[in-house]
């Protein structure tokens, strides 16, 4: 009977062991979710599988670095502009289009919370897809922290990224793991990611990661009960190559579009038409004065509302665009141009700053504009 018993269990453990094997098997097999990786790269503990990760010292000292980071700006600059949007903005749902906006996830959620979708345009690299498996290699990880503080560095100091080092800050990795860390710290649940590129007729087309013009990130955020997506496109937005890209942006009109810290790009020869589709399919526009220039908005009989103090551009870099009827406006209509109550843009914490709110002339009415300067004689 003992003999029979030894046996009977012997066969049960032969049976069982596999099985347990393969479950355990199973559980590890199955792939991190995205959202969980984007916490992890966004420096907030969580746990579970990144127990191990979140216990090194690199990972410690970046989590602390970015939680610090991230709650000095909270307080002295993100909440009187989350005001002033709920103020003078409102709830826009519109999509928003923010050309040369790199991966400057904060600002774009922070003005407009409520579009449906985001679509945001750089020069720099978008990445490839990131694996929980690529985590494992203690260099990887120290890769992507260091490109995630050097990526958000300036944006967090001085509101907007210095072009000539997003070349180098996103060259090895992209733009990616940014984008990622940045909606996790902004409260969005991220539910997938798809690499896409643009067809000649204009269309989205998922493609694989090494072939990608933008990613395209569906994601949910905190009190909102809609999903919303954010696409990041790797494109030149000169006369030359803005055509196709354009056939694409067309189908998502009537938009919302936001230009800060912008080089001046609207104001430079060679992009006449990203001015042009801006005017034809803007509903609403926010930007400072990089944007799109005073003179244009007047001939097209925008209705402007300016806020903060304009002179002239900051730094010898940008000298070349003074808008000299802008400043004169500034000065003759100081009555009606409202407060700033916070610095963004160039020469941020140096000089004040400026913001302009602008709509297209409602048609069959008079232009609601504000007075405009006297002409110079």
């Amino acid at each position: 009977m003992k003999i029979f018993y030894q046996l009977f269990l012997s066969l049960l453990l032969s049976i069982s062991t596999p099985l347990l094997a393969d479950n355990e098997n199973t559980l590890l097999s199955q792939p991190i979710p995205i959202d969980q990786i984007s916490t992890f790269l966004a420096g907030i503990p969580q746990g579970g599988p990144f127990t191990e990760y979140e216990q090194t010292h690199e990972w410690q000292d970046f989590s602390k670095d970015f939680e610090y980071r991230w709650q000095s700006i909270q307080e002295k600059r993100l909440a009187p502009m989350r005001a002033w949007r709920d103020q003078y903005l409102g709830p826009i749902t519109l999509p928003l289009f923010y050309p040369m906006g790199g991966p400057d996830v904060l600002n774009a959620l922070l003005f407009f919370p409520h579009s449906a979708e985001y679509l945001i345009v750089g020069l720099e690299r978008v990445g490839r897809k990131i694996d929980f498996e690529m985590l494992a290699m203690p260099e990887k990880r120290r890769s992507y922290f260091e490109n995630i503080q050097n990526g958000t560095s300036s944006l967090f100091q001085r509101s907007f990224f210095i072009t000539k080092d997003m070349s180098k800050d996103f060259f090895d990795y992209g733009v990616l793991p940014t984008l990622l860390a940045l909606l996790k710290r902004s409260q969005a649940e991220i539910k997938s990611i798809t690499f896409v590129k643009i067809t000649a007729e204009g269309e989205l087309l998922e493609c694989p990661d090494d072939q990608a013009q933008g990613v395209h990130i569906l994601f949910f955020q905190k009190g909102h009960e809609k999903p919303q997506t954010l696409s990041y496109f790797r494109q030149n937005l000169n006369d030359y190559n803005i055509h196709q890209f354009t056939s694409f942006l067309k189908k998502k009109a009537p938009l919302a579009t936001m230009f800060k810290s912008a080089s001046y790009t609207p104001h430079q020869v060679g992009f006449a038409k990203l001015v042009e589709f801006v005017l034809e399919n803007t509903t609403l526009l926010l930007q400072d004065d990089t944007g799109l220039p005073y003179r244009v908005l007047q001939q097209h009989q925008w209705q402007l509302k300016y806020f903060g103090i304009y002179e002239e551009p900051y730094g010898e870099s940008f000298v070349a665009y003074k808008q000299p009827d802008l400043a004169r406006y500034f000065i003759e209509q100081k009555a009606v141009i409202r407060e700033l109550p916070f610095r963004i843009g160039y020469g941020y914490g140096k000089v004040p700053s400026n913001f302009l709110i602008a709509m297209p002339p409602i048609k069959g009415l008079e232009s609601t504009n504000e007075p405009s300067p006297k002409p110079t004689p």
